[in-house]
């Protein structure tokens, strides 16, 4: 199965295109090539879309055929803990969520998601601080 496939799979029934687009902070159109011209995205939304439809990247990429091994519980449960507060994959993640909100502000977009992974995001870097 593709990522197209995977990824189409997951998201009918629970959200339009343009709904799961502007939950990302990409355009409905970018979502319509992911699933139907196999374009993959790059690995800052792979891992948006892991969150948002509760899985892992693994299952979206295609590492793995069990779905349900992903996130447990809502679809915004807390990322696994930051292992050091610097590394750059955790500094670049989170700073992608910052950048998805500043552009989804900028285009009136719905922010709610968003508000939802930066108080994740926050929690997630004050506990690695400590």
């Amino acid at each position: 199965m593709t990522f197209g496939e995977r990824l189409r799979r997951l998201r009918e029934g629970r959200y339009s295109q343009e709904e799961l687009a502007n939950m990302l902070g990409v355009h409905s159109v970018t979502i319509s090539k992911w699933e139907t011209m196999g374009r993959e995205p790059n690995a800052k939304n792979v891992e948006g879309l892991a969150q948002i439809l509760g899985t892992t990247t693994a299952y979206l990429l295609g590492d793995t055929d069990d779905p349900s091994a992903g996130y447990r519980g809502t679809e915004l449960s807390t990322p696994a803990p930051v292992r050091h507060k610097n590394t750059y994959p955790n500094l670049a993640y989170w700073g992608g969520v910052a950048d998805n909100a500043r552009q989804a502000a900028k285009d009136g977009q719905d922010l709610s998601i968003i508000y939802a992974l930066l108080a994740n995001a926050a929690s997630t870097i004050k506990s690695a601080m400590a």
